[in-house]
């Protein structure tokens, strides 16, 4: 498949780490929204490792001094480029410096927020051909995926997810939900139809843990095993997650700022993560008696397994 062929090559570039640049004035400003955030953090830390530029780095929840002194380092700082790591950081750089070349990761529905040409990133999710490969390599069974999302928030998502799903030999099975009200009903509606349900990041069907875990609930007397994008959601009774390698983006993060910095095209302005963790809640593929393929599960970073759980 040619998406995920792009994806693996880009992700073997970004293994090339970068020569730490030195000079006066930082060409780049990292503004990290809160670096008390495990990913946050991660990203940060191969970001500054990986780039070949000098940094000046700031967190905004915490930040020591007066939050007019930050807004003053951005707005009048000497940088060329401004690296955002969140939301927040994001909605105050675009504020301060919309003039500015600003590159951004680790924010869930951009598409929401306001944007300009000199306005790049990376996206929140992979991309569907990524989580539909690992679906395929460990559940090769599984053909018919269901997936509930908000038009508003995930319309082109989901004609990108089934476009994809056809070239693979599987099929999406998609219903648009108006209202968190109608989650429940419109879950039960499609659970004869479907092998597994896909959970994506859409704030009207995931709106709260609450919602999630009652998903859960209703997926498992069927014995439907949900496939997700978050790995706390294994704990809660997800079967497999396809999650963002939070280092990864980091280092995609400084590949893209050399390139912006250096005056290069890029072949898109929002790109899909390139790398991804993946986890398998072993107890709940026994419990549904789920058939998996062993050999898969060396592609596997984390499993989810009871001590005393039935071979």
């Amino acid at each position: 498949m040619r998406v995920i062929q792009i994806i693996l090559l880009s992700f073997l570039i970004l293994l090339v780490p970068g020569i730490a640049g030195s000079g006066s004035e930082p060409d780049i400003l990292l503004l990290n929204s809160d670096a008390s955030i495990e990913k946050y953090r991660a990203a940060q830390e191969e970001y500054t490792k990986t780039i070949s530029h000098p940094v000046a780095e700031y967190t905004i929840d915490g930040f020591s001094g007066e939050i007019s002194e930050l807004y003053r380092k951005i707005s009048r700082g000497p940088h060329r480029l401004i690296y955002c790591i969140g939301t927040n950081a994001y909605l105050t750089a675009i504020e301060h410096a919309p003039e500015k070349t600003i590159l951004f990761s680790s924010i869930i529905n951009w598409r929401r927020l306001p944007r300009k040409e000199t306005v790049f990133g990376i996206s929140n999710e992979l991309h569907p051909a990524m989580h539909l490969m690992h679906f395929q390599n460990i559940f090769p069974k599984i053909k018919n995926i269901g997936v509930l999302y908000s038009r508003e928030f995930n319309e082109q998502w989901i004609a990108l997810a089934k476009e994809a799903a056809e070239k693979s030999g599987l099929r999406i099975i998609s219903e648009a939900v108006m209202d968190i009200d109608q989650t429940d009903e419109t879950l039960k509606k499609i659970l004869p139809e479907i092998d597994a349900l896909w959970l994506i990041p859409d704030p009207i069907i995931i709106s709260s843990r609450k919602n999630l875990i009652n998903i859960i609930r209703i997926c498992d007397p069927n014995k439907t095993p949900v496939f997700s994008y978050n790995t706390a959601y294994a704990k809660l009774g997800a079967t497999l997650i396809v999650a963002v390698d939070d280092s990864t983006v980091g280092r995609q993060a400084a590949v893209m700022s050399d390139n912006l910095l250096a005056g290069r095209v890029l072949p898109e302005n929002v790109q899909h993560p390139a790398g991804s963790q993946i986890t398998v809640n072993l107890d709940k593929v026994k419990v549904f008696g789920i058939p998996y393929q062993q050999e898969a599960l060396d592609t596997v970073n984390t499993i989810f397994e009871s001590a005393d759980a039935d071979d």
